[in-house]
């Protein structure tokens, strides 16, 4: 029970994102708030790495050139992709789009890896992705998805970046998964953040006026 609990937590934290991020994005820089939203998920990821143990802790050396690539496809890239593609694409079908996730994955692993998928998996994810457009297609319709095809074709890109790191993610087969992300994600704060202070001036941002 206890499993579905905090699967619903999941869901909910991760659908709302897109919510609150049309909300900011036109107050808040593309970077920027890619950086903010890396930078915030670093923070609690560290703070929760200090009650594993030792053992938990300790990952190969080897991981960390994984770390940089799975950083740049799975915060990096989409986190911006996200921000610049919800400035004209409502948060409903942004949240359509990035659902795809699992199916581009597959199809990512029949293309390029030579991986075979199972029925069962492929049902499970078509039915999981007719679920998200069930819940979250908008009122329009059709109509709003031809709204923006610039901000469409960034969310797509985002939901393949997302599943191309998901099969890099595989490499990290030792240690904890909460400190690969905390790893990937503080990797992704230290390329994001210089980013932001150089094309978009955060130093300046007006965060009351936000």
């Amino acid at each position: 029970m206890n499993k579905y609990v905090l699967l619903l937590l999941i869901s909910g934290i991760w659908g709302s994102q897109f919510f609150f991020i049309e909300l900011v994005i036109e107050n808040v820089g593309v970077i920027t708030l890619s950086a903010i939203k890396a930078c915030i998920g670093g923070i609690c990821l560290l703070l929760i790495g200090f009650f594993l143990s030792k053992e938990e802790r300790r990952v190969p050396r080897s991981y960390y050139k994984w770390y940089i690539i799975i950083a740049f496809f799975e915060v990096v890239l989409p986190f911006v992709f996200i921000a610049q593609g919800q400035k004209s694409v409502p948060s409903s079908i942004a949240a359509v789009l990035i659902g795809m996730v699992p199916i581009f994955t597959i199809l990512l692993l029949l293309a390029f890896f030579k991986r075979k998928s199972t029925r069962p998996e492929i049902t499970s994810i078509l039915f999981g992705f007719a679920g998200i457009v069930f819940l979250s297609w908008p009122t329009q319709g059709f109509q709003d998805l031809s709204n923006s095809i610039q901000g469409n074709i960034l969310l797509i890109l985002a939901a393949m970046s997302f599943g191309l790191s998901l099969i890099f993610m595989e490499k990290l087969n030792e240690g904890s998964s909460v400190i690969h992300m905390r790893n990937v994600l503080l990797i992704a704060s230290a390329i994001l953040i210089p980013m932001s202070l150089f094309f978009e001036q955060s130093f300046k941002l007006d965060l009351a006026r936000s």
